[in-house]
Parts: structure tokens; C-alpha cells; sequence
């Protein structure tokens, strides 16, 4: 009998104990599809980024009638560095309207970098590090090696008015 409870204590003993290590085992976290380094603008026409960027580029409406106030010649030598998370909230709105403005402004996309970085704002082997990003996303504009004005997360009236408040003032 005695040999009995201690059979069955040592086979609980086992099973306890492989229940307790299926508990820790470490799970696999699910990784997001998000694009880290950079990127071009068409990658969002691809799954999964294209289930929230065609709907709002689809429907947003660009105010003309701000663009049709920018001085185009202004325009030239400005770089766009735009940095978004795709993850990001914030960048799944702003990202598709921002591209449809630069396409209705004809800008040129050899005169925009576009950064993707995780939830870190880090993007590995990109000059993100240097940009003192804090908030996706940030359209940072450059004339001449000078910054010359941010867009930081959400515009302050729009994205095409701050534009346009940024580069009127050159």
C-alpha cells in the first residue's frame, strides 16, 4: 500500500510539475507588420498597410484652396523627411493624406525620405537617431541643410495649411 501512495504521489509530482513548466513556457509574442527603415510610399499599397491607407487616401478631400497659396517656387530644394509608425494611429491618417498632397502638388518623391520606425522611434541603420523623433509621425522640412519647420503628430489646422505656414516663410 505504502508503495502504492508513493507510485501515485511521484506520477502526480511529474504531472504537477510538467504543468508548471507548460505554464512559464515562453509564449511567442505576435510581431505587428510594421515597416522599420526605409520605405516608399507604395509599399502601403501592399497588404496589410492597404487595408487603412487606400480607404483614407481614398476619401480625403485636399484643401485646394490652401495649395493654390503656396508659391510652387518655394517648393524647390525642400526636403520632406516624413518618420511614421504603421502601427501608429496617428500615421494611418496622416500618412495617406499627406501622399495625396504631394501628388496633387506634383512634388517630386525623389525630394521626400520616408523612415518607418517601431515603438521605440527607432529604425536601425536609417539617420532617424539624429532627427529627435518623439511623436509618429513627423514631416520635418529642409531647405538649404536647415530645417526649416515640423509637422509633429497631429497639424496644428491642417497638414496642407502648417505646410503652407512652414514654406510661406522663405
Amino acid at each position: 500500500m505504502k508503495k502504492s501512495i508513493l507510485l501515485f504521489c511521484l506520477i502526480s509530482l511529474v504531472f504537477t510539475s510538467s504543468l508548471v513548466a507548460k505554464m512559464h513556457e515562453p509564449k511567442p509574442i505576435p510581431v505587428l507588420d510594421t515597416i522599420i527603415g526605409y520605405f516608399q510610399f507604395d509599399q502601403l499599397l501592399t497588404e496589410p498597410y492597404n487595408k487603412w491607407y487606400e480607404p483614407e487616401y481614398n476619401t480625403y478631400e485636399v484643401d485646394t484652396a490652401s495649395l493654390n497659396l503656396l508659391e510652387r517656387d518655394k517648393l524647390e530644394n525642400i526636403t520632406i523627411t516624413v518618420v511614421i509608425g504603421t502601427w501608429c494611429g496617428d500615421s494611418k491618417r496622416e500618412t495617406p493624406r499627406f501622399v495625396k498632397i504631394i501628388e496633387h502638388l506634383k512634388y517630386p518623391q525623389d525630394n521626400i525620405v520616408a523612415i518607418g520606425v517601431n515603438r521605440q522611434k527607432k529604425a536601425p541603420g536609417t539617420e532617424v537617431e539624429e532627427l529627435n523623433i518623439e511623436y509618429v509621425p513627423t514631416f520635418i522640412f529642409v531647405k538649404d541643410g536647415q530645417e526649416i519647420g515640423r509637422i509633429i503628430e497631429t497639424p496644428e489646422e491642417s497638414l496642407e495649411k502648417d505646410m503652407l505656414k512652414i514654406i510661406s516663410v522663405l
